[in-house]
């Protein structure tokens, strides 16, 4: 019997590491996705196409701010700035329900960018939030 039970509780643990991976890999895709969210509207940003960035935000975002003001915002800070020469992901992190922001999964993206016409190393922090179809889209835009 001890044969048996020293079984068992090696195959539970095989189970609950073999569970415990594949919940790790799937948060690492859905990293990955938002990741992938966030730097294809900073590079809609890099063309200047502003309102573009609005229509693919998040619907927070979009409820925070319209359209054409976001327009004007965005061109007013990202375009003294000058084109991008180098820009590199250095921190993604991820938050269930941040105080003070609407409920949700949230993926934040720091990234380090250098810009043609500005001091370099200028950071960028793009939020994304999963929304209700599953997609991740931006919640939020910060340059420092």
């Amino acid at each position: 019997m001890k044969i048996a039970t020293g079984w068992l509780f090696s195959f539970l643990a095989l189970a609950v590491l073999a569970a415990a991976s594949h919940a790790s890999a799937q948060a690492g895709d859905e990293e990955g996705r938002a990741a992938a969210a966030a730097q294809a509207w900073v590079l809609l940003m890099d063309s200047g196409r502003f309102a573009e960035t609005w229509d693919g935000a998040s619907a927070g975002f979009r409820g925070a701010v319209g359209r054409d003001a976001w327009a004007k915002q965005a061109a007013a800070v990202r375009g003294p700035l000058g084109k991008v020469n180098a820009r590199k992901a250095v921190e993604v992190t991820t938050q269930k329900n941040p105080p003070g922001a609407p409920p949700g999964d949230y993926v934040i993206v720091a990234f380090e960018t250098d810009f043609a016409d500005s001091a370099p190393r200028r950071r960028e922090t793009v939020s994304t939030i999963r929304e209700p179809d599953g997609n991740w889209r931006v919640i939020g835009y910060f340059i420092r």
